[in-house]
């Protein structure tokens, strides 16, 4: 591809497993620049600095205590007897759609604003700041942990039980979050569905990012590259809330973080229906918040009822209780 002399938000695989973030220099590395080029990251960072998550959390369900993962027997053993939790790379997840979605909704909507932008500086901002997102959609990737709201779904029992016994693990997430190991800091996420909904959000996080960068568009071209680097990074937050409307069913809540965040964390591998799946551990301290877990739908639910209250009580897990699920499924 021919050079365009234009800048990039550049987010590489580094060695030690995860990306350094920076324009494309010669260093290429997080830190790397004068000082004024890091007074300038700084004065930046903290113009949008949690903008993204007020709008979020705005219009998002409410975040829960208590959430429900949904498995089979080879991951409740690894849960229970590990007592360690699997995040997965967005990018290796089964659902295809998973991060092309939000970028699909994301230029949508700023194809719909940018006739009413007043100024091209302003639609050059926007159209830069999907440009950096690209980018970190690729390789400042979420990295979640999967679960429900709700711990007695007839779609998850399906998906989870073909032809083997499921089971849904209720965790409280709010001492999950806080016992987290170190260097494993979360945001818990309730996904937004409604495609209207959707549009509502980015749409508001635009026109915050533009009333905040208005103040800037004296600045260089360089400079307001650099700020649209910034403002993608709020507006990522929003992003990585969206799915397609076909999962609402879910009712999906996440632990989120990313690979650049967990850059100094061992990438581990496992098997998957995409072939090799990576994955990093959560292991936390003390004793995982597990609350209750449930078989599902099946016609060996006692004896597996009790299979999982041998497992628990074996790991030390003794006041948890195991239930049945009533939904009853034709195998």
């Amino acid at each position: 591809m021919a050079a365009t002399g234009k800048k990039t938000a550049k987010v590489s695989e580094a060695s030690n497993g995860g990306p350094s973030i920076g324009p494309e220099t010669n260093a290429g590395q997080e830190g790397a620049g004068t000082d004024e080029q890091k007074e300038l990251d700084k004065e930046f960072r903290d113009l949008f600095f949690n903008k993204g998550t007020v709008i979020a959390e705005k219009y998002s369900p409410p975040r829960l205590h208590r959430n429900f993962h949904y498995t089979n027997a080879a991951g409740l053993i690894g849960v229970v007897s590990g007592n360690c939790l699997w995040f997965s790379d967005t990018k290796f997840m089964n659902d295809g759609s998973e991060r092309l979605w939000a970028l699909q909704v994301y230029k949508q909507v700023i194809e719909e604003i940018k006739p009413s932008l007043d100024h091209e500086k302003k639609r050059k901002f926007v159209d830069r700041m999907y440009e950096h997102e690209e980018a970190f959609s690729e390789s400042f990737r979420a990295v979640v942990f999967c679960m429900s709201s709700d711990g007695n779904l007839l779609n998850q029992w399906r998906d989870y039980g073909k032809d083997i016994v499921p089971y849904c693990i209720e965790f409280d997430t709010i001492t999950l979050r806080s016992d987290a190991p170190a260097g494993f800091g979360t945001n818990l996420h309730q996904l937004i569905y409604d495609g209207n909904v959707q549009r509502r959000v980015l749409k508001e996080g635009l026109e915050e990012i533009l009333k905040i960068a208005s103040l800037a568009w004296s600045r260089s071209d360089a400079e307001l590259d650099r700020l649209a680097m910034w403002a993608s990074f709020e507006m990522s937050d929003l992003l990585r809330r969206l799915k397609h409307p076909a999962f609402e069913a879910e009712r999906e809540s996440r632990l989120s973080t990313s690979n650049y965040q967990l850059r100094q964390t061992a990438r581990k591998y496992r098997t998957g229906p995409l072939g090799v799946v990576p994955y990093y551990e959560y292991r936390p301290e003390t004793k995982l918040p597990i609350l209750s877990v449930r078989v599902g739908p099946s016609p060996y639910a006692a004896a597996s009822v009790a299979a999982a209250e041998m497992l628990l009580r074996d790991h030390g897990f003794d006041d948890v209780p195991v239930l049945e699920s009533n939904i009853p499924i034709r195998r």
